[in-house]
């Protein structure tokens, strides 16, 4: 009767062992891949002018947008659809990438810079187990009405020159798929979309804007930056360091 028992618990225990070592299995056979957005709460508002000192530039903070949430939220459903990969819910904070990132004007300063993020990036592939990282950041782009490479981000540009007249939204952004391990980059992209609105959307030359423009323009982002993500990322980069 006590063998019959022991044989029992060896049993149980074997079946346990196996199930866990098949469960760790599957679960290393995937690449953790984890998503940060650093495209900012501030909207940048050009009005241009027919001269120099009509032409005027400002910032709007849009916090409530949650554009950089979203994103990432929507990132990580995107991935989840993948197979092989497992997206990793990373905690991280804007003033972490402070020499890249304005937390007074919440903006980015400058573009990625290795030398100065890459113990940022480790530090958070280390803490959440990552394989890959997606870094998501704001992209210089040509202003869709004057032309000059002064905007980064997502912005709103407005023309009023006697009778041409015409109002702009838009957004650019550079993606960068890490080797959250060596921080080599797997594969980069960029993302630069801009739409013309009807001009009644943003009469005013303050940087005062109608709830209505707000909720389109925070959707139009977030929109714009995952159609830019799904039509460019390549699940290769992703799955190119596999264990």
């Amino acid at each position: 009767m006590i063998r019959i028992r022991m044989n029992y618990i060896v049993c149980v225990i074997s079946v346990i062992v196996m199930l866990g070592a098949t469960a760790y299995a599957d679960d290393a056979g995937e690449q953790r891949v984890g998503v940060v957005s650093l495209l900012g709460e501030q909207l940048e508002l050009s009005h241009i002018g027919a001269l120099f000192l009509t032409s005027r530039q400002m910032k709007l903070l849009v916090d409530s947008w949650g554009i950089d949430e979203d994103i990432v939220q929507s990132s990580q459903l995107e991935l989840s659809e993948l197979p092989g990969i497992k997206p990793a819910s990373v905690q991280y904070s804007y003033d972490w990438f402070s020499a890249v990132y304005n937390s007074g004007t919440r903006r980015m300063t400058q573009s990625y810079d290795p030398v100065e993020m890459n113990e940022q990036i480790r530090s958070l592939a280390v803490d959440h187990g990552l394989d890959v990282v997606i870094l998501i950041m704001g992209g210089e782009m040509l202003n869709p009405i004057s032309g000059s490479t002064d905007v980064r981000g997502y912005g709103l540009a407005r023309k009023k020159s006697g009778s041409d007249k015409s109002t702009f939204i838009y957004l650019s952004a550079n993606v960068k798929v890490l080797d959250a391990r060596s921080l080599m980059m797997l594969d980069e992209f960029d993302i630069r979309k801009t739409e013309q609105i009807p001009n009644h959307y943003w009469k005013s030359q303050r940087s005062d804007m109608s709830a209505e423009l707000q909720v389109f323009m925070a959707d139009w982002v977030k929109r714009s930056a995952m159609d830019g993500i799904k039509a460019n990322l390549r699940i290769e980069s992703l799955i190119k360091n596999s264990r």
